[in-house]
């Protein structure tokens, strides 16, 4: 079961996996091995690929990528493929020119010229400045 923890750098509460029935304490035992935490997060996992689950994503940063050139403009800086099918979700990276990673994101094709861009919280500004600078390069 999923447990609210510590707040990371976006001042957002991680999330900590516990098993409840099993008394487990809501802190990490760090190993080489699997972590105490392995069972309850193949569980949920479990749970997200045979049932249904919620996502919360309200602390992840939002982008509307619109026009006729959104795709396009997406997969010049997206690792990933981004001509997917209406409804589509794909994880993947922007790139730098040198190809490297510069941060990654969920992309929600909303419509054939409509993208939402999902980035993690603390990568917002970084993704606002890349977009920018793809739009004027473009």
């Amino acid at each position: 079961m999923a447990q609210f923890s510590a707040k990371n750098l976006a001042g957002n509460g991680q999330i900590w996996y516990a098993d409840p029935d099993a008394s487990e304490q809501q802190r990490d035992i760090y190993t080489f091995e699997r972590p105490n935490w392995h069972a309850a997060v193949g569980c949920e996992h479990c749970a997200a690929r045979e049932a249904a689950v919620l996502f919360d994503q309200t602390s992840l940063g939002k982008f509307v990528l619109k026009g006729p050139d959104a795709e396009a403009a997406l997969n010049w800086i997206a690792a990933n493929d981004m001509s997917k099918p209406v409804g589509s979700l794909v994880y993947t990276q922007m790139l730098n020119d040198q190809g490297g990673i510069e941060c990654d994101l969920t992309c929600v094709r909303m419509a054939e010229t409509n993208i939402i861009l999902l980035p993690a919280p603390a990568l917002y500004r970084m993704i606002l400045i890349i977009s920018v600078k793809t739009h004027r390069l473009g």
